[in-house]
């Protein structure tokens, strides 16, 4: 009002500068681009051919956007996978690289001058080196530990290599013993001044030295010869290694019994104190490699050093070495759904396969499965159907048709169950809802419980899992994954690798899904109650237009 042109753009000119610097930060601070990530650029198959009706009908629109989101959603879950693997390669970086370098040092170094130590007096080059000996076990102990540490549950080709390479190395041990005692009964390594039995007493703590090698060694062999899964093996790798620590202990104190019986004054000496600190040292290690829990909460600690490792390295951990590509090329076969008016009470229970429910399903496009069906094989039949029932009866009253869903035991390939289990993460993302009956036993099956973990891990939120209580399920509070089963213990061991990968530790894997059942829980009564407000105002208007009516 009032103001002159040339004021007016003075005062504009400063908004025609600052606007277009504003709309840029806008645009920066607002994209939804991470830049954090590199961008993963992917090459898909082409989308197949969907028959799309004439325009004159009224499903013409639909089948069109249902193709179209399809087309973006598997290149959005393709995006994820790629990334999910560049987190399980950098998990497995920030674990095995650091444990490679210093654990080779040591055990390589250790183990030379170790055997040095013991050689050149045997030739005649030096003298007794006992205490240069000593140390070199010392720093071998410990590396081959960080060696044993730089080894996953996921491994599954280098674990049975490193058990076999074990072997044959207890057993090169084993030969050495096997030679020291026999020059030690020579008299090679007698000590001036001590008496005629101290020698055999040398020899006899060097042939149980060599007897543990053995032992280690016949163990390392039935655990590379028993048919188990990498985790398994990797287990009796850590208990083995602790068996040998504390035998060695052993052996080391029932050496020290006889010098100190003639030689008081050796209590004082080098040899003996370096011994007592490798006592100490191999009965830390034993204990440490015989405790269950150490190998995951270091190598969880080591995984979350700098910008911690995303849950989605779980998702790597259970696709394993298969590309992108080829996963999505096996989902693009199998992915498949089954009408619910074709799933039978009697199917449902037992979980026994049966190869001829798969005719029952038919191939469906990405999304147009409704929901995953989650379930207990081991639960009440008869309660469980009739919960499935309640909810198929909801679903049709809402959408006026079948409800179409993906259940394990009609959708799984059973002559290729592991290319099928392996695609678990894209059936999940498939359908639009995860659909869960809470029963008795659900939580001690860890299959269902990874359903849920995998789906979460993949975007579905708390709003797209409907969670239905069955009679006499336990509170979400007890579920525990160690005491979690399944129907394969082969499956087990690799749900169990799944969240180590994913979670680090399962104590942390626990809290999460108790957090999310509870979650679950709260989010259905929620609806229930709106639910029951809706209908409690529907029937308000009702009778409010009755009686305008009257």
């Amino acid at each position: 009002f009032g103001t002159s042109g040339s004021a007016r753009s003075m005062h504009s000119a400063p908004r025609l500068v600052t606007r277009p610097f504003l709309a840029m930060l806008a645009r920066w601070r607002f994209a939804p681009t991470n830049f954090r990530q590199p961008r993963v650029e992917l090459k898909f198959a082409p989308e197949p051919e969907i028959a799309v009706p004439p325009a004159e009908s009224p499903d013409a629109l639909l089948v069109e956007s249902e193709r179209c989101a399809s087309v973006m959603s598997v290149n959005t879950i393709g995006t994820f996978l790629a990334v999910a693997k560049r987190e399980g390669r950098l998990r497995r970086r920030r674990i095995s690289a650091p444990m490679l370098a210093i654990g080779g040092v040591l055990t390589v170094g250790g183990g030379l001058f170790f055997v040095l130590s013991i050689l050149l007096p045997i030739l005649g080059v030096a003298r007794m080196l006992s205490p240069f000996a000593m140390l070199g076990a010392c720093s071998a102990a410990l590396g081959a530990q960080l060696l044993l540490l730089a080894l996953l549950p996921e491994d599954t080709y280098l674990v049975p290599l490193v058990i076999f390479v074990c072997y044959w190395m207890y057993m090169l041990f084993f030969l050495i013993f096997c030679a020291i005692t026999a020059v030690s009964l020579m008299g090679v390594f007698d000590v001036t001044g001590a008496p005629a039995w101290f020698r055999y007493s040398t020899s006899a703590w060097q042939g149980l030295t060599a007897i543990s090698y053995i032992v280690v060694a016949c163990r390392h062999r039935g655990a590379w010869h028993a048919d188990k899964s990498p985790r398994a093996m990797l287990a009796d790798a850590w208990l083995t290694l602790g068996f040998w620590y504390l035998s060695c202990v052993l052996v080391m104190e029932f050496a020290a019994l006889p010098r100190l019986a003639f030689d008081s004054m050796w209590k004082s000496s080098v040899e003996f104190v370096v011994l007592q600190m490798l006592s100490f040292e191999f009965a830390v290690l034993g204990a440490l490699a015989r405790w269950p829990e150490f190998r995951m909460r270091m190598q969880a600690r080591l995984a979350s050093r700098g910008e911690g490792i995303s849950a989605a390295a779980g998702i790597s951990a259970l696709i394993g070495q298969a590309s992108v590509e080829s996963l999505l090329e096996v989902w693009e076969k199998r992915f498949c759904g089954v009408d619910m008016d074709k799933v039978t009470r009697e199917a449902m229970a037992s979980n026994m396969p049966d190869p001829l429910l798969g005719a029952l399903s038919r191939s469906v496009n990405f999304g147009a499965v409704d929901v995953f069906l989650s379930h207990s094989w081991h639960d009440d039949v008869a309660t469980k159907w009739e919960a499935v029932q309640h909810w198929r009866s909801d679903f049709v009253a809402q959408f006026g048709r079948e409800p179409v869903a993906w259940i394990d035991k009609y959708c799984i390939d059973q002559e290729s169950i592991e290319d099928s289990l392996m695609c678990l993460p894209l059936f999940l993302c498939g359908c639009q809802k995860l659909v869960i009956f809470y029963g008795p036993t659900y939580p001690s099956r860890l299959w269902c419980v990874v359903e849920l973990f995998v789906a979460l891990q993949m975007g579905k939120g708390i709003h797209d899992i409907e969670l239905y209580e069955l009679p006499s399920s336990r509170p979400c509070d007890e579920f525990d994954a160690v005491h979690a089963q399944c129907f394969d213990p082969k499956d087990r061991e690799k749900m169990m690798t799944l969240i180590e990968a994913g979670c680090g530790r399962i104590e942390v894997f626990n809290d999460r899904v108790r957090e999310v059942l509870k979650q679950c829980q709260d989010a259905k009564a929620r609806r229930t109650r709106q639910k029951q407000r809706g209908s409690g105002l529907s029937l308000l208007r009702h009778k409010i237009t009755e009686e305008e009516f009257n």
